[in-house]
């Protein structure tokens, strides 16, 4: 179990606590789906401290000046902290995305380097030296043991879902293994809840494309970490279950997810949706972050925040230039 003192976060928090005012509200965000056009949202973006620079085509590139704001906050403030290890369920994630770029990248004899996001526990420069020796050791343990496991099931399917579905579920479990060495609980409701909704997601999925197999596919693709166990899907996925969906919803109704159980139970919701509703939950957790003055919790409060301003940027920019309404918009916000 790791050493924790909160008072060693004080200077980390306090400088949190005045970056916190640089994010964008999610009142200005709807404000931002009310914009006429792509212009007047690049306006307002620019207006809100989101500065583009032109693409080679001349284009202002908003995509990229969206993930810079995510990069330059999350890097800072993580080199900031005691404990870097502590905030391994937010840093994981990116490690996973990240080898399952360089695998499918290796697959196809192309560069993983455009498609590496920096916000990880291992630095970039390990990551480039990882795939010239294919030598995958540097990443988390679980996930460097998947690495080969990966390549060789590609390489009897050519099915890129192997390499998401193997380096998924070992992220998780590094994820897990690591919050049983984190003294702060907190930790660990953020992981239960993300696997959880990880889990959620798979299983509607599944459930809309009717396969025999569907049960044995679900235990595959789930993810550990979860405060929903296997038994609590394996019954909506038994045989004499005909309508899966509604027993699902019937029981997330008895869950922490009541609201997407009670939406579910109304109508076939899309994917998306369901995806915002948990994502709803999640953030509603990380509220209670909100208690703690100063601490590791503050510090997981303003990464989430980070994340999840940059999820509602890229959505309203991609929703503007697609030409969805204000509604078709907002509906997809959290």
């Amino acid at each position: 179990m790791l050493e924790y003192n909160y008072e060693d976060y004080i200077f980390v928090s306090s400088r949190i606590n005045a970056l916190s005012a640089s994010l964008i509200s999610f009142e200005r965000m709807t404000e931002m789906a009310k914009a006429r056009s792509a212009e007047e949202l690049y306006r307002m973006l620019e207006e809100s401290g989101v500065k583009a620079e032109k693409n080679q085509y001349g284009d202002m590139d908003f995509e990229e000046a969206v993930n810079k704001r995510l990069t330059d906050s999350f890097c800072s403030v993580i080199a900031d902290v005691p404990q870097p290890e502590l905030f391994s369920v937010f840093t994981y994630p990116y490690d996973c995305h990240n080898l399952k770029s360089l695998l499918k990248c290796a697959e196809k004899g192309i560069s993983p380097e455009r498609l590496i996001i920096p916000l990880g526990s291992v630095p970039a420069d390990k990551i480039t030296e990882s795939v010239a020796k294919r030598d995958f050791s540097v990443f988390p343990e679980n996930m460097s043991k998947a690495a080969e496991a990966a390549r060789e099931a590609y390489a009897r399917t050519h099915n890129p879902q192997t390499i998401d579905l193997l380096i998924d579920a070992a992220c998780f479990c590094d994820m897990e293994e690591s919050v049983k060495e984190n003294p702060l609980e907190f930790f660990s409701k953020i992981l239960s809840i993300k696997a959880d909704i990880a889990n959620i997601l798979t299983a509607i999925r599944l459930i809309r494309v009717p396969s025999v197999q569907s049960e044995n596919i679900f235990g595959e693709a789930m993810v550990a970490g979860g405060g929903l166990r296997k038994d609590f899907f394996a019954a909506v996925f038994a045989d004499e279950i005909k309508e899966k969906e509604r027993a699902l919803a019937e029981k997330l109704i008895y869950t922490e997810y009541e609201k997407l159980g009670r939406a579910m139970s109304v109508s076939e919701i899309r994917v998306s949706e369901a995806e915002r509703i948990c994502g709803q939950a999640y953030i509603t957790e990380l509220e209670k972050a909100r208690e703690t003055l100063t601490g590791a919790e503050t510090v997981a409060l303003y990464l989430a925040g980070i994340e999840n301003e940059a999820r509602n940027l890229r959505i309203l920019l991609a929703g503007k230039r697609s030409g969805y309404g204000e509604s078709e918009i907002l509906a997809r916000l959290y």
